[in-house]
Formats: C-alpha cells, structure tokens, sequence
C-alpha cells in the first residue's frame, strides 16, 4: 500500500507554549478578556510581517456590530491595542528599500453566525452567477454582497 501525500492531523502530547509569541500571548488575552467583560463575540486575525512576500504586519479585531455595547468594546480594544501597535511598529526594520507597516483595525461585523451565513449565500451567488455564466462580474460581486448582508442581518438577530 502506498503512503498517502495528504499530510495528516496530528494531535501531539507535547507541551505547545514554546510555540507561541508574547504578540500572540497578548491579542489572546485582549479578544478573552473583551469577550467575557462585554459577552460579545469579539474574534481577531493576526498576520505577521513577511519579508520575503513584502506584507505588513497584521492585526484586526471584529466587534459584533448590533452589540448594545459596540461603542465601548471598540474603545477597549484601542486602548489595549496601542501598546502592542507601538512596539511592532518599533521592532520593524526596512529591507531593500521595503519599510514595513503594522495594520491595527477594528471592524464591525454581523456576529458568528451572521458572518458565516453572509459567506454562504454570497458563495451560493457566485457559484450561481458562474453557472449562468454572468456577463458582468463586478456586478456579481456586488450581488453576492448583497445577499451576504441580508442573510447576515438575519442570522445575527442576538443582540437585537
């Protein structure tokens, strides 16, 4: 029997932390902290920077937009951020004539659920409009927009 070339998950017994960075350590500890202080489902992405392909440094935060304390979830992750903002923007260097920036944004968005309901009524669009062979795709993008919005507006209904 030959062996497969799909890599395989593997749960590892060994201890992890080494694995992880004080960055990483921090934005953790802010999205936890945010999520039990203001029960709201408040989720991050983080891309560090990349020499090599020329990205900047990444961090974004997404506060759920019908939340009755938005307002105040957004001012904590700006208060808590900036320190981190600060010292990545400190630590990065310019290479051949790149000088990398470091991108802190905090979005609004439709919840969980209602992000992952825009996602599949705006794929289901767009694999539509690809069938029918749509003849005008910045058109299909904004359908596809739409649909996601609205089944996004449906889904997130918790806070409403």
């Amino acid at each position: 029997m030959s062996a497969s070339k799909e890599q395989l998950i593997l749960c590892r017994d060994k201890d992890g932390d080494h694995l992880w960075s004080s960055v990483m350590i921090e934005l953790w500890s802010i999205c936890l902290n945010a999520q039990r202080t203001f029960n709201a489902e408040v989720i991050f992405q983080h891309r560090r920077v990349n020499y090599v392909s020329k990205r900047d440094e990444l961090i974004w935060f997404f506060v759920p937009r019908d939340h009755p304390r938005a307002g105040e979830v957004e001012a904590y992750l700006q208060a808590a951020l900036e320190p981190i903002r600060r010292f990545l923007v400190v630590d990065l260097t310019p290479e051949n004539g790149w000088q990398p920036t470091v991108d802190v944004s905090i979005y609004r968005y439709s919840g969980v659920d209602g992000a992952m309901a825009f996602d599949m009524a705006a794929q289901a669009t767009m694999s539509a409009g690809a069938e029918m062979r749509h003849p005008d795709i910045v058109r299909l993008f904004e359908l596809a927009g739409e649909e996601g919005r609205k089944f996004a507006r449906a889904a997130s209904s918790r806070w409403r």
